[in-house]
């Protein structure tokens, strides 16, 4: 049995091969870039000695945003791997082989229970 991408970010593009992985690239610079303004936010209210508090839920909803971008392009580079192999058309949703799809949703399923941990180790204040 075959598994899809669902809800990917990314569904919608049937695009030529490799485009998908561009278009994936950038939303991880995109979010990667999100991260740093929190993070340059952050060190200019330490060096002006204030406190600069994220809400535990902010920080897990960004995170688990993260890893499901993350899970989408790792989705898309397998189509495009299978496409490369002659197996698919390498559109960014194509469906993987269920022992595939396991092994991603697994990597999914880790990054968002991180998440949820990381998030409750954020102190009250």
């Amino acid at each position: 049995m075959l598994a899809t991408l669902p809800r990917s970010l990314l569904s919608g593009l049937r695009a030529a091969p490799g485009k998908a992985l561009a278009v994936g690239v950038a939303a991880l610079l995109l979010f990667a870039g999100y991260r740093q303004i929190i993070q340059a936010q952050h060190e200019d209210a330490d060096a002006r000695g204030q406190a600069f508090a994220v809400p535990a839920w902010v920080v897990q909803e960004n995170c688990i945003e993260g890893a499901n971008l993350f899970h989408d392009v790792r989705w898309a580079v397998a189509c495009q791997a299978q496409a490369d192999q002659g197996l698919g058309s390498g559109i960014a949703d194509c469906e993987l082989p269920d022992t595939h799809a396991s092994r991603l949703y697994a990597l999914l399923e880790q990054a968002e229970n991180r998440c949820r941990a990381e998030a409750k180790a954020i102190p009250l204040r």
